[in-house]
């Protein structure tokens, strides 16, 4: 599946991963969408 993604999705589904790992072991529970938008544009802009 995941050898049809383009570099760019790629990129953004390993980082939102990552963003989730962190969250997790810090336990931290505040809204994530703003933190997946801005990585988001990062790598779309």
């Amino acid at each position: 599946m995941t050898q049809h993604l383009t570099p760019e999705i790629r990129q953004i589904i390993e980082r939102v991963l990552q963003l989730e790992k962190d969250r997790l072991d810090r336990k931290k529970n505040s809204p994530i969408n703003d933190d997946i938008l801005k990585i988001i544009k990062e790598i779309v802009v």
